[in-house]
């Protein structure tokens, strides 16, 4: 059945040019799906290159300033899916590519992912942040086996509240990855994409995949769908702000990858330099530098407690002249909580009190409690828990009196998120590959 392969043709006839986002000449070449965001996110989200591919939505996503009018931002379980027909079969080469804010990176988090279960296993095509961050991949099954080029990336560049534009290409013998027009990883993998459709009714599964009945097939599938922002819409959720997402049934060059990167950051100056300065003055004056990181986040907050919230520019702002101050202890803080600083100050108090309980337990539970124990800490430690006690003596004065002091609440967390140390979780025992351009890295787990 080609009836994939025929639909591209119809599906570059209607909107040759979409007003605002085509960044250089054939922009929509074999554009098989784009997905703007700019249409109400509720029930459907459209497919601007044609009447087929539009994605479902199990329910209405806050929509944002975006890079090409507006985003959505995406946060919780949610569950975004696309027609299993949108990945075209015998295909040879793809582009995928977006832009996006990540909130948080901890695990995996899914820019687009497709599975199918066939009798020789699982076939796989994903675009996704993986390992806390550390790796931007693109996967694929192609020449019959599924392979991942890894891209080193580190969680300070991406996690700094700014726009980054990210893709994936292959073109039947390389796959690439690409962070903000350029390449930053490569893996020689020759062969097409391994995709079928409509082979087995929905109702069958893996156990029926095994029985004589379906055994004279070559491969076999079930209805798959894609799924934005997920892995089959149970897990991996991406968390942040996208915009633009595009899917080619071709692998765009890098000069056509570098025009996108500079198109959009244009796009983003164009029209927003009064508002850009009323943001950075609004965020200078919100900053209040302390003798040390905690205390300039704290002094900082309160800040904002007075004189109101900076808006996404701002924020950005903000954390732009936190690191330059700081730039280690913002760097070690992303690394340890996969978050930015400014985006927890920021909480409100509910957030904050959610934030508190999370830690609670591992940021008391080695306090000191008689006077033996006291006596031998030395004088560092001994300064550290003095200070958890009397945060502990505050707390727990506060709770029996009902009454929340959202300033106190914040200087607690922010304690706790340089005393707690993130705990080792037990790993499996795999070697991945990261392919980078001009380098390959053997990466082993913790505990090896």
């Amino acid at each position: 059945m080609n009836f994939p392969v025929k639909i591209i043709g119809l599906l570059l006839l209607p909107l040759l040019a979409v007003v605002g986002t085509v960044s250089f000449a054939g922009a929509n070449d074999g554009l098989i799906a784009h997905w703007t965001f700019d249409d109400d996110p509720q029930g459907t989200l459209r497919n601007v290159c044609g009447e087929m591919f539009h994605a479902a939505c199990d329910r209405k996503f806050p929509r944002v300033e975006g890079v090409f009018g507006k985003a959505i931002e995406l946060s919780g379980q949610y569950r975004i899916s696309v027609a299993k027909e949108f990945v075209p079969s015998g295909l040879t080469e793809l582009t995928f590519s977006a832009w996006v804010v990540p909130k948080n990176l901890r695990g995996y988090r899914e820019i687009l992912r497709k599975e199918d279960v066939g009798r020789h296993g699982e076939s796989r095509l994903l675009f996704s942040f993986q390992n806390d961050g550390r790796f931007l991949t693109l996967g694929l099954n192609t020449g019959g086996n599924y392979a991942e080029c890894d891209a080193i990336i580190t969680p300070e560049e991406i996690l700094d509240g700014n726009w980054h534009f990210i893709a994936g290409t292959f073109d039947g013998r390389f796959m690439r990855v690409w962070l903000d027009g350029k390449e930053i990883g490569s893996f020689e993998r020759q062969g097409s994409l391994n995709t079928v459709h409509d082979f087995l009714p929905i109702s069958v599964g893996r156990d029926d995949i095994a029985s004589s009945r379906y055994q004279t097939l070559e491969q076999v599938s079930v209805n798959a769908p894609g799924f934005i922002g997920s892995s089959s819409g149970t897990g991996e959720y991406f968390e942040g702000k996208m915009d633009d997402l595009r899917f080619y049934s071709r692998a765009l060059s890098a000069d056509e990858i570098s025009q996108m990167y500079a198109h959009g950051t244009q796009e983003l100056r164009n029209g927003k330099i009064n508002e850009m300065q009323i943001s950075e003055q609004k965020a200078i004056s919100l900053y209040s530098k302390g003798d040390t990181f905690q205390e300039t986040l704290v002094a900082t907050r309160n800040k904002v407690t007075e004189n109101g919230s900076p808006d996404n520019r701002g924020t950005v702002a903000l954390l732009r002249l936190i690191r330059r101050d700081f730039p280690e202890e913002v760097n070690h803080y992303i690394m340890k909580w996969q978050k930015n600083p400014v985006e927890v100050m920021l909480l409100g108090n509910d957030r904050l009190q959610e934030r508190f309980h999370q830690m609670e337990t591992a940021y008391f539970e080695y306090l000191p409690l008689t006077e033996q124990q006291w006596q031998y800490l030395p004088q560092n430690e001994r300064t550290k828990w003095e200070r958890v006690k009397e945060y502990k003596d505050a707390y727990e004065a506060r709770r029996k009196n009902g009454v929340w002091s959202t300033a106190l609440l914040y200087e607690i967390v922010c304690d706790m998120e340089m005393v707690v140390e993130q705990r080792p979780t037990q790993s499996e025992r795999i070697v991945l590959t990261i392919a980078r351009k001009n380098r390959s890295l053997m990466l082993f787990p913790l505990g090896w």
